[in-house]
């Protein structure tokens, strides 16, 4: 059970949404690096802390818990 997508939505940064977004698309982290311009380091550290904020154990967790729908 995750938290409903309106709470972690005030949580998560812009950036960080845009790169769940992405996740949720299929995209790997290199695809993100390239899309974003950013450096894989920075992509692995705005990972560690959607997980830390989200609670999610890997990728599928995630999207599924992000795009849950508030019962």
């Amino acid at each position: 059970p995750g938290e409903p997508r309106q709470s972690l939505a005030i949580r998560l940064t812009p950036k960080e949404k845009r790169i769940i977004s992405l996740i949720r698309q299929g995209y790997s982290n290199s695809d993100i690096c390239r899309g974003l311009r950013l450096s894989d380091n920075t992509i692995r550290w705005h990972m560690k802390n959607i997980y830390k904020k989200t609670g999610a154990a890997d990728r599928s967790a995630l999207s599924r818990m992000y795009f849950q729908t508030p019962e």
